[in-house]
């Protein structure tokens, strides 16, 4: 297990670092959005992002549009992270374990799939996705079939 995880920090560290070997994804100091509407350059701003080699932080360029009032981080398109902390590999784990097991269960399983393990969120918020947040820690202890 030591050893898998140190490879998951190492993997963690080289895609980080794949990943914003763009530059944060700047296209100039206007881009022209989807609808036609005008974006302009603000500045760059970092989001944590949990992957299955574990976390991440993605340096990001932000643009806003002044009339409609909308801010917009094209990598986040192109990652498709649009409103999400998780990557691709870490929300298609979490709906094949959460459509075959309870939440309870299914915690052992994703650990023993990322090494991540889940860990309810503080505050009254709704909905079991927006609830649930996921952490790199110790690894929770086994339950024994008596």
């Amino acid at each position: 297990m030591r050893i898998r995880s140190c490879m998951h920090a190492i993997g963690a560290r080289m895609l980080e670092m794949l990943i914003n070997s763009d530059g944060g994804d700047y296209r100039g100091r206007r881009i022209e959005g989807e609808r036609g509407q005008h974006y302009q350059f603000i500045e760059y701003r970092e989001k944590k992002l949990l992957t299955v080699l574990g976390p991440i932080w993605l340096r990001r360029a932000y643009y806003y549009d002044r009339q409609a009032q909308r801010g917009w981080c094209p990598k986040d398109s192109r990652l498709d992270i649009v409103g999400s902390s998780y990557s691709c590999g870490v929300r298609r784990m979490m709906s094949k374990v959460g459509a075959y097991r309870s939440f309870g269960l299914g915690q052992q399983d994703l650990y023993e799939l990322a090494g991540s393990a889940p860990r309810k969120s503080s505050g009254s918020q709704r909905g079991s996705a927006s609830r649930w947040r996921f952490f790199i820690g110790p690894r929770p202890a086994r339950r024994r079939l008596v």
